[in-house]
C-alpha cells in the first residue's frame, strides 16, 4: 500500500486524525479502509505506521504503532530541466521521483515550445505527491519554475554541476570521483534541439561541465533520468 503524506498538525498524543477531504475520500472510498487496518504515513521528517481505531464520515482516527526518522540517500540531486511539452514533463516526474530527485528546476529555454502556467504547475505538484506516495519515497519534491536558464543555475551554484551534451567527448562516468566527494549534484538538461549559443556560454561561465551519456542519445525527458540513475547506482554500489 502507498505511504500517505500528512501534516504534523494531524498528529497529537500518539494519534493521527485524518480530516483532509481528498485523503479521507481516497482512504474510505478507494482503499476502503476498515477499523484495525494498518496505514503508513510520512511527514517532513518521519515515517509512521498506524492502526485505524475509528472511522466516521468526517474523520479517520489512527493509533501510532511505530515512528522512525526519515533517511534519504546522498547526494541530493537537482534536475535543472528545460521546459518541454506537458506529457513528457509528467513522464519525467514519474521516472525521477522514485530515484529521490529532491528538486526539479524547470526553466524556459530559447527552444522551449511550452509554458508552465500556474494551472500546469499545480497539476505537476499533484502528480509529484501521487508518485511520492505510490513509490514510497516519503518526500514530495520541490518544483520550481524559472524564466531563464541563468536564473535556474544561479540556484545550484553550490552543487557539482554537469550539463548533458550528446556530442561531448567526455562521458558522465568521467566525473564519478567528483560525484563521490559529498557535494550535492545538479544535472542540466536542455530542450529538444539543444541549447543556443548564448545558453551554452551561460553554462560555461557557471562552471558546469559538459558530458555525454555513453549509452546513447535520449529525448529530453529521458536524458536526466539516465544520468540520475547512474549517480544513484554509483553511490549504491560504492564504486
Amino acid at each position: 500500500m502507498p505511504i500517505f503524506r500528512i501534516d504534523e498538525s494531524a498528529i497529537k498524543d500518539n494519534e493521527i486524525n485524518i480530516s483532509d477531504e481528498t485523503l479521507l475520500h481516497h482512504l474510505m472510498n478507494v482503499r476502503r479502509i476498515r477499523e484495525n487496518d494498518s496505514i503508513s504515513f510520512f511527514t517532513h521528517n518521519q515515517k509512521l505506521l498506524a492502526c485505524v481505531i475509528e472511522i466516521n464520515k468526517s474523520k479517520i482516527s489512527c493509533a501510532v504503532e511505530n515512528a522512525s526518522k526519515l533517511l534519504f540517500p546522498k547526494p541530493e540531486i537537482t534536475l535543472v530541466q528545460a521546459i518541454i511539452d506537458k506529457e513528457p514533463t509528467e513522464t519525467l516526474l514519474r521516472l525521477n521521483i522514485p530515484y529521490y530527485v529532491k528538486t526539479f528546476a524547470f526553466f524556459k529555454a530559447s527552444r522551449s515550445n511550452f509554458t508552465l502556467t500556474e494551472k500546469t504547475l499545480q497539476r505537476l505538484r499533484l502528480i509529484s505527491l501521487s508518485v511520492a506516495e505510490q513509490s514510497e519515497v516519503c518526500f514530495v519534491p520541490t518544483i520550481k519554475n524559472y524564466n531563464t536558464l541563468k536564473a535556474a543555475i544561479d540556484e545550484v551554484q553550490d552543487c557539482t554541476m554537469v550539463t548533458l551534451s550528446p556530442h561531448s567527448k567526455i562521458i558522465i562516468a568521467s566525473f564519478a570521483q567528483e560525484f563521490e566527494e559529498g557535494k550535492d549534484i545538479a544535472i542540466v538538461v536542455g530542450p529538444e534541439g539543444g541549447f543556443i549559443e548564448e545558453e551554452l556560454e551561460t553554462l560555461e561561465q557557471s562552471g558546469s561541465k559538459n558530458c555525454a551519456l555513453a549509452s546513447g542519445i535520449y529525448k529530453s525527458e529521458l536524458a536526466g533520468f539516465v544520468a540520475v540513475s547512474f549517480v544513484r547506482e554509483l553511490h549504491a554500489s560504492g564504486i
